[in-house]
């Protein structure tokens, strides 16, 4: 039988390692290169005044993904669609960019539905309307926060 004080620790253990259900997530980081571009999203609110983009370091990332539960806490106020993200994150498909705004390196997040992912589904995807499926937030790997969370609009 699990003690109660082991049970505790297998879900910290989980929530610290952003794993939902035991699901991993389905993630990439795009090239430096596309990042700038990678905020330009048609349907929603994105980070503005991007100056240039850089590569998160394996270990940032990492970093963030321990963290990523919290998306779950975050409420969009943006004008396309108010709200928290609804289902699992593991239901998303996640591209990462390093964006540098105010010369602070941040991270921005573009989600989409995995069952929409295609072969190139690593290179950067931009939908138009879609609603609440879609979905950008931005991370902060200085503070270890997320914020900025929008969804699609709808059509």
């Amino acid at each position: 039988m699990m003690k109660p004080i082991a049970g505790v620790l297998m879900l910290w253990i989980l929530l610290l390692t952003g794993a939902e259900a035991g699901e991993p997530l389905r993630s990439t980081l795009l090239e430096k290169e596309i990042a700038v571009t990678a905020t330009r999203q048609c349907s929603r609110d994105s980070p503005e005044h991007v100056e240039d983009g850089w590569t998160p370091s394996p270990q940032i990332i990492q970093e963030m993904e321990t963290r990523i539960p919290q998306l779950k806490n975050l409420e969009s106020k943006a004008c396309c669609g108010k709200g928290k993200i609804e289902g699992k994150l593991s239901d998303y498909s996640l591209q990462y960019a390093g964006i540098v705004v105010g010369g602070r390196r941040l991270i921005y997040i573009n989600a989409f539905p995995k069952k929409l992912e295609t072969p190139e589904w690593t290179s950067l995807m931009v939908v138009c309307d879609g609603g609440k499926s879609f979905w950008g937030a931005v991370y902060d790997p200085a503070t270890g926060t997320f914020s900025q969370l929008a969804f699609n609009g709808e059509a």
